[in-house]
């Protein structure tokens, strides 16, 4: 499955290190956007949720046969994300 992601190109975190001192730190590029996406994880998110994606899923060319359903079931969440 592949999605499309809004992301800020840009973000200032805050988190705490090892020795739990506060870190403040902006982020960039790539490092935003993989901050971001972990931060996705950490809250339980997932590419069939619609607050992520925005509905923008597709399923990767030759894996249908994986997902039958696929098209079914992200038609279904889209009419309930409405």
């Amino acid at each position: 499955m592949r999605a499309s992601v809004k992301r800020f190109d840009r973000i200032l975190v805050s988190y705490l290190d090892e020795e739990m001192e506060e870190v403040e730190k902006e982020l960039s590029g790539f490092e935003a956007r993989v901050f971001q996406h972990e931060l996705d994880h950490l809250k339980g998110g997932h590419l069939l949720n619609w607050d992520i994606s925005g509905g923008d899923v597709e399923l990767v060319a030759g894996a249908s046969e994986d997902f039958p359903n696929f098209e079914k079931v992200t038609n279904l969440f889209s009419l309930t994300n409405q």
